[in-house]
């Protein structure tokens, strides 16, 4: 749709630094076969998407494969990903990682994002600077796309609204969705489908990177990431911190000691754990790396509780 904008953009120089083509040739690439920057800035200045960008890096690892640019220059990128499967079939071939689509949709949303553009560095972002109504009424008009996850504004939380943005999410088959609220809370949130969450409007830098770093992390372990998928949901405390004071308890009858180590271990995970959490974050670089920790230490804290459990349980000495 023309009415979307695409973030991040990037500059001849940045995408022949991240694709391995030299400018001079993707100057000849875009007059030969077209295949080139989906738009100018008013100065004139080629500006390549993420999408574009993705593309030609598919396109730059078929090249080093020894594939003729002429066969694959007007070839869509389906056709391209499977040229590269097929060639790399038995090998260790790895396609450039993909970023998730992100929809951004509102005005005050909008002019929140173009003062905090590092928020969205780590996704490929689409803004729209308008209602989600105003969008579905374009959408009848235009295919909208498909997304990963939705974020949009909406001022006023009623059955109307929920209904817009539950048809958006149906048309884009967005897997989440996150709706920015003024006083971030309403009644009605109970009545919302699953992965639909509610954010503060306008948002917290450090919130809208967890949230945004919880969707790189489904988005690739969709596509078959399964390191990075078990850091998609945090694990609860098994034991507070009373009962980690304590330094014994009795099991049928016995008494186990815990060691000081262990218990002093999880306490540690535990406050640190908190503290990774509720740490304020202005960008969504250091945003992403906190969470990235955060989601690691709440791994540890509950393996070393899930240790602690195992001794907890274990049958009386006879």
């Amino acid at each position: 749709m023309q009415n979307l904008e695409t973030r991040p953009l990037y500059s001849i120089g940045t995408v022949a630094r991240l694709s391995g083509i030299k400018a001079d040739t993707l100057r000849v690439w875009e007059r030969r076969y077209g295949l080139g920057a989906s738009g100018k800035s008013a100065g004139g200045r080629r500006e390549y998407t993420q999408s574009d960008l993705e593309h030609l890096q598919i396109v730059a690892a078929l090249r080093d494969q020894g594939t003729r640019i002429g066969d694959i220059a007007k070839r869509d990128r389906k056709t391209l990903e499977m040229m590269f499967h097929r060639a790399n079939k038995g090998r260790k071939g790895v396609l450039p990682a993909a970023k998730p689509k992100v929809l951004f949709a509102g005005e005050l949303l909008a002019r929140w994002m173009d003062g905090h553009p590092g928020c969205i560095a780590n996704v490929s972002a689409y803004i729209a600077r308008e209602s989600v109504q105003e969008l579905l009424d374009t959408a009848l008009h235009a295919a909208i796309g498909e997304f990963d996850a939705l974020i949009v504004e909406c001022p006023v939380i009623n059955a109307q609204a929920l209904e817009s943005i539950n048809t958006l999410q149906s048309l884009t088959k967005a897997a989440h969705v996150s709706i920015c609220h003024g006083d971030g809370t309403s009644g009605l949130m109970t009545e919302l489908n699953n992965n639909i969450e509610l954010m503060a409007m306008p948002p917290e830098s450090a919130g809208l990177g967890a949230k945004i770093n919880h969707y790189v992390t489904e988005f690739h372990r969709r596509l078959g990431d399964t390191n990075t998928g078990d850091l998609a949901n945090a694990k609860p405390r098994q034991f507070s911190d009373v009962d980690l004071v304590r330094s014994q308890t009795k099991v049928n009858g016995n008494t186990i000691v815990i060691p000081e180590q262990l218990s002093k271990l999880i306490q540690e995970l535990s406050q640190f754990e908190a503290s990774t959490a509720n740490g304020g974050i202005d960008t969504w670089q250091d945003a992403a790396t906190q969470s990235c920790v955060y989601a690691y230490t709440n791994q540890a804290r509950w393996l070393m509780e899930r240790a602690m459990g195992a001794m907890l349980d274990q049958p009386s000495a006879k």
